[in-house]
């Protein structure tokens, strides 16, 4: 009896074991989920997103489209680092074009950057709503805090012995945040220490807001990392520029003068810009976070005398020179973001002007990219809008562990660069290194496919190529760790082409004679094809611009990447 009942019992675990099993393995596994929701009902739409269920460590790139839509057509918005348990959360701002302000309801994509799973949820547009009568707006805070407060925004200054931020708030009204002393600082799903903040950082604060407008936070995340690195001297940045003057034409020691200057917009004849500055030879330096909406824009430099102006440190006007007063422009394409613009300009003598703006030619307006077309994109697939799009005089980037242009992250991207080239004809060897993946095309054929993840590796091919223009696509993308990218093309030197090579006749039963050969100093090719004009080295212009110099601080060619010598064997 006992040896029955001691059975029965052993069945009944083995059962319940095998019911709640499948069930423990669901929730340790979970299946990726996101929802979307407006974290309130005032202007400029912020939305917050959650994720579950995810694997842990994944990077989470988040798309908003139309309801029904596919992972393809959506629109990036925002990225994410899933934690431990492989939650995320993240916010982004609702685009303001019409195109979106239309559609009643928004779906929200999230797609992991390794492409192993996707979530897609929809939430109702609130652009799309009836706007809410000024009565039922929340009043004015009270002595007593409200609780579950946001506020979204990017940093103006910050106190770091009594750990207050100034902001300008783009969603919710406080301008002061008071960390709390048990508030956590985060970036990314890691602690960062609050001396790490910089200037331009669009952060998310939660906490309680006081009737004095200032919010006691209790935790605060860095959504996108800001450019300008905080001055314990208070410097207004919202819409100024920051103009450092130089008693040199080289920027180079401490400014001598240190100034908010609304515009860029001088002429200063023949005197200088201020007291202590010379009126001849001296130099500026105009920095700025500015917000862009999505699109075009093209940038106008009028200047006497030298001029450079970078876009996220990525220089796109550089005409570092003296002139009698010249207008310069350049085209690029602005993802709907806070950037920073840099100037730099020098005046050797005479008269001095200096004028810097832009205008906004909409979403689908003709650029002009003499060199490289580069498109740079905030994930790994080259999917959606870029991030940036600018004109690069050479592909030879060396960005270690750092950002393709500021404002990106430095892991998990992806970029784009085509042009179109005149060449002669010839056979032509195309070298590429890089670190990771990386494709080439002319003229759409495929030439070198080395899509993968791995350490910085050389890859060529040759090519030959009738005479005249030709098209060029590389595409690139960087996983983790470092980031190289470079590539390089040149005509090989013409060889004759020995008439052994051509077809023989089938021996007959008599055999020939064995042949003498002539001595090498009386033979002959049956064609003799000229050398191209110039050396092979004047022909290798993959990391030398059309015209011009490159700008300054470009990395050159390194020791291991060499031209390959005439005789070396090829493939």
């Amino acid at each position: 009896m006992l040896v029955t009942s001691h059975n029965r019992l052993l069945i009944v675990c083995a059962l319940m074991a095998l019911l709640f099993l499948p069930a423990c393995k669901l929730r340790s596994s979970g299946q990726p989920a996101v929802a979307a929701a407006p974290l309130s009902t005032q202007s400029g739409w912020a939305i917050r997103v959650t994720g579950s269920g995810w694997k842990a460590g994944s990077k989470i790139t988040v798309l908003i489209a139309a309801k029904g839509a596919s992972p393809s057509q959506g629109t990036p918005v925002s990225s994410a680092l899933t934690d431990a348990s492989g939650a995320f959360t993240t916010i982004f701002l609702l685009p303001t074009d019409p195109h979106w302000k239309a559609l009643p309801e928004l779906a929200v994509i999230a797609s992991a950057n390794d492409q192993s799973s996707t979530a897609t949820s929809t939430f109702a547009n609130p652009a799309a709503a009836t706007p809410t009568a000024t009565a039922e707006l929340t009043p004015a805070p009270t002595r007593t805090p409200e609780a579950s407060q946001y506020v979204v925004g990017y940093v103006v200054s910050i106190a770091l012995e009594s750990r207050t931020l100034a902001v300008r708030p783009v969603e919710g009204q406080a301008s002061t945040i008071a960390l709390t002393p048990a508030a956590t600082v985060s970036y990314q799903g890691k602690e960062l220490p609050l001396a790490q903040l910089r200037q331009g950082d669009l952060i998310e604060a939660a906490g309680a807001v006081f009737s004095d407008g200032q919010l006691a936070a209790q935790t605060l995340r860095v959504l996108a990392r800001g450019t300008i690195a905080p001055t314990p001297t208070p410097t207004p940045v919202l819409l100024t520029w920051k103009g450092e003057y130089f008693p040199n034409l080289t920027l180079s020691g401490a400014p001598a003068l240190v100034r908010n200057d609304p515009v860029i917009d001088f002429e200063w004849r023949g005197s200088g810009p201020a007291a202590n500055i010379p009126d001849d030879a001296f130099s500026v330096r105009w920095t700025g976070n500015w917000l862009f909406e999505e699109g075009n824009y093209r940038f106008y430099a009028q200047v006497d005398d030298g001029v450079r102006l970078a876009l996220d440190d990525h220089w796109v006007i550089d005409r570092w020179h003296e002139s009698g007063g010249a207008l310069y422009t350049a085209d690029a394409y602005l993802s709907r973001n806070t950037h920073l613009v840099k100037v730099e300009y020098f005046e050797a003598r005479d008269l001095a002007q200096a004028k810097v703006w832009w205008e906004y030619r909409g979403p689908g307006a003709k650029q002009n990219y003499p060199d490289w077309q580069a498109e740079y994109y905030p994930n790994t697939s080259l999917s959606g809008l870029p991030y940036i799009m600018l004109n690069d005089r050479t592909i030879s980037f060396d960005w270690k562990s750092g950002p393709p242009v500021a404002g990106m992250q430095s892991d998990g991207f992806s970029a784009r660069w085509t042009r179109t080239v005149n060449l002669d004809a010839g056979v032509y060897l195309f070298e590429v290194v890089a670190d990771d993946g990386v494709r080439l095309w002319v003229d759409e054929g495929l030439l070198i496919d080395e899509w993968k993840e791995t350490a910085a590796q050389s890859y060529s091919a040759e090519r030959f190529l009738s005479g005249g223009s030709h098209r060029l696509r590389v595409e690139y993308y960087e996983s983790t760790g470092e980031a190289v990218i470079r590539v390089a093309w040149r005509q090989l030197p013409a060889t004759p082409t020995p008439t052994a090579t051509l077809p023989l006749p089938t021996p007959t039963s008599t055999p020939t004679a064995t042949r003498t050969p002539e001595p090498a100093s009386t033979y002959q090719p049956a064609v003799t094809p000229e050398r191209p004009s110039g050396s092979v080295a004047s022909r290798f212009t993959a990391f030398l611009p059309l015209a011009g110099q490159p700008p300054a601080g470009l990395p050159l060619l390194p020791a291991p990447f060499r031209l390959l010598q005439p005789g070396l064997k090829r493939f």
